[in-house]
């Protein structure tokens, strides 16, 4: 089924506290669950022109969410063009009727859902926006730390690999004294050869020098 909203997320979540010091509590709207209500700029209700569109409500666990669709008033498709733009991503409610225990909201009417730039509950935000007529799917840009948590693993695998890469490399650049004589060629290995030989004789000589002295001198003292 075609859902034709243009972007949602949630007018408001519970349990947290807002800026004017109320917490929602759950189900404090449950009561509006599946209602319209329209879609302001910035619950400004003076002007008709302020009206940008409507909203569905859906009641759930963590607050109330909220489907928008935004009219084809000049207003409207400018709200349109700031939410892709991702410009406004914060929205609000104006709600009447309000039963509290304490900063508690217990229960309540909402009236309309805003756009706004700093919205008063610090969990409601657009989290989709939608090509206008496209099937809702589970892809949405989400503001939770999970996304950099995801993003710190991605960055920590390319170390791990880049490191697995360097010391492959590294292995290969090892050479053995086996792999540098066979890259010689003939006449160079018979020269090396040769250097190694005269190198044994000499130290043999010398060997041979002292072993002569080492006797005399035990032929004397005798």
């Amino acid at each position: 089924m075609e859902r034709k909203f243009d972007f949602s997320g949630y007018a408001t979540r519970n349990n947290l506290k807002c800026s004017d010091g109320r917490v929602i509590k759950k189900d404090a709207f449950s009561n509006n669950d599946g209602k319209r209500v329209p879609l302001v700029w910035m619950h400004n209700h003076d002007e008709p022109f302020n009206v940008l569109g409507h909203a569905l409500l859906e009641n759930r666990d963590d607050g109330v969410y909220a489907y928008c669709s935004l009219n084809d008033t000049e207003t409207g498709q400018n709200a349109k063009l700031l939410v892709e733009h991702g410009d406004i991503v914060s929205l609000s409610i104006h709600a009447n009727q309000l039963k509290q225990v304490g900063s508690d909201v217990l229960h309540g009417n909402i009236r309309e859902v805003s756009l706004v730039l700093a919205g008063a509950n610090p969990g409601a935000f657009i989290d989709s926006v939608f090509s206008h007529g496209e099937e809702m799917s589970d892809e949405a840009i989400i503001f939770h730390d999970v996304m950099l948590d995801s993003k710190q693993d991605d960055i920590k695998e390319e170390s791990e690999e880049n490191d697995m890469e360097h010391t492959e490399k590294d292995d290969k650049d090892v050479k053995t004294i086996e792999d540098i004589l066979n890259g010689f060629t003939e006449e160079q290995k018979i020269v090396v050869h040769g250097l190694l030989g005269s190198i044994l004789f000499d130290d043999n000589s010398e060997d041979e020098e002292e072993e002569k002295r080492r006797q005399r001198y035990e032929t004397q003292c005798i």
